[in-house]
C-alpha cells in the first residue's frame, strides 16, 4: 500500500516536471518535505533531485532543495560521504537560515546556538527546531539540552520538552 502511494506521489512529481502551475510546484514542495519527514530519505532524495532539475527556479527554492536533499543524502551516506559538497555550498550572501542549515548539515552544534541566539524566535521557532528533519541531529545533542534550558523560561505558549527519539510530525517545506 505505501508503494502505491509512493508511486501516485511521483506521477503528481512527473506531472508538475511537464506542467507549469504553482498549485502543483507547491503540492510537491510539501510532498517531498513530507518523503523528509517521514524519514524516506532514498524517496526525498529522488524528490529534491527531480525538483532541482526544474529550470526555472528562482535561487531561494534551489537552496532550500539543495539542502533538503542535502538531509537525505546524509542519512543515506552519511556526514562523511556528503561533508565536502555540504562545505562546497556556498551560503556567503544568504539569509542567516541558510547558514544555520549548513551549520546543521555539518553537525557543527556549538556553532547553531550562536547563530540560534540572533535567528531564535523569528527565523526558526520552537516547533520548528522541534519538528524539521534538518535539526534531527542537533536534537540529539547537548548544545540542544543546552538551547532547551536556555529558552524554557521565555514563552509558556511554548511546550519544551528533550526528545527520546526523532520527531517527525508536522512541518513546512524548509527543512
Amino acid at each position: 500500500v505505501q508503494s502505491i502511494e509512493s508511486l501516485t506521489k511521483f506521477a503528481y512529481l512527473l506531472y508538475y516536471l511537464i506542467s507549469d502551475g504553482e498549485k502543483e510546484l507547491t503540492f510537491l514542495e510539501n510532498l517531498a518535505f513530507e518523503f523528509l519527514e517521514s524519514e524516506k530519505w532514498e524517496v526525498a532524495l529522488f524528490a529534491y533531485g527531480l525538483l532541482l532539475a526544474i529550470p526555472t527556479l528562482m535561487n531561494i527554492d534551489k537552496a532550500m532543495y539543495r539542502i533538503n536533499r542535502l538531509i537525505a543524502q546524509k542519512h543515506i551516506d552519511g556526514l562523511e560521504s556528503t561533508k565536502d559538497e555540504i562545505e562546497r555550498f556556498d551560503v556567503s550572501g544568504m539569509d542567516n537560515r541558510f547558514v544555520i542549515a549548513k551549520k546543521l548539515l555539518l553537525e557543527e552544534h556549538k556553532e547553531v546556538n550562536e547563530l540560534l541566539k540572533v535567528a531564535y524566535p523569528e527565523q526558526f521557532d520552537f516547533h520548528m527546531i522541534q519538528t524539521w528533519p534538518i535539526f534531527i541531529e542537533y536534537r540529539k545533542s547537548e548544545e540542544y539540552k543546552e538551547f532547551i534550558n536556555e529558552h524554557q523560561t521565555e514563552s509558556k505558549s511554548s511546550r519544551f520538552w528533550l526528545p527520546r527519539r526523532r520527531s517527525g510530525l508536522p512541518g513546512k517545506k524548509y527543512g
